[in-house]
């Protein structure tokens, strides 16, 4: 799905953040430059396990956070052309291993783990030595804006909420890998499949899940 209008992005931010501000939602202003993905790549690879500081011209260029401006770009190249839903996923994938043992212990530090090392990181834009700068401004918008609510409030795809008196539930929600339905990885074999969602097939690993935090 291409988005193509503001109009989307300020019905991601209703959807994000009605439930927390009790529908006295008021949209931000959306005018956002695009700082280039691929200087932010470079800051981090060398430090992706205590996700650097971001400069504090690029803070103030971009009006954002560094752990809300990685999750707006993996949210951008790995799922801008998926449904709300499917978007909402690859989000509950990534702080689901922010809060797992098993990986960093920030979004930064997730998303760009091994980017130093061309083609053997966790999400492969970030190390593919492609140019990241995104291409498509509404699209980023819209990621910024749903990487936001990520980031402060958590988030969670249709389906995969967790349920604390239903154990079974609460285990769907910890989903810690995908892949595109276009591929099978040989990992895909040795995990639990929980949910395809649009293009993407999203799996639980107990190894991961099971450090995750409640």
């Amino acid at each position: 799905m291409k988005i193509t209008s503001r109009a989307f992005a300020r019905a991601v931010l209703l959807t994000i953040f009605s439930t927390h501000m009790g529908g006295q939602v008021h949209a931000a202003n959306l005018t956002i430059q695009i700082y280039p993905v691929a200087t932010i790549a470079h800051l981090i690879a060398g430090n992706a396990q205590d996700a650097i500081k971001l400069p504090e011209e690029i803070v103030t260029r971009t009006g954002q956070g560094l752990e809300t401006i990685c999750m707006a770009n993996a949210l951008y190249h790995e799922a801008r052309g998926e449904k709300l839903n499917g978007q909402k996923a690859v989000a509950q994938v990534i702080l689901n291993r922010v809060k797992s043992e098993a990986y960093p212990d920030s979004v930064c530090g997730v998303v760009y783990e091994n980017a130093h090392m061309r083609n053997r990181c966790q999400f492969s834009f970030a190390c593919d030595r492609v140019d990241d700068t995104p291409q498509e401004s509404d699209a980023y918008e819209a990621a910024l804006i749903m990487a936001q609510g990520a980031v402060k409030y958590g988030i969670y795809a249709e389906g995969l909420t967790p349920n604390f008196r239903d154990p079974a539930q609460t285990e769907k929600s910890q989903i810690t890998h995908y892949h595109t339905t276009a591929v099978s990885p040989s990992w895909g074999k040795k995990l639990r499949p929980i949910k395809t969602i649009g293009r993407h097939i999203f799996y639980r690993s107990e190894r991961v899940a099971k450090s995750i935090a409640s």
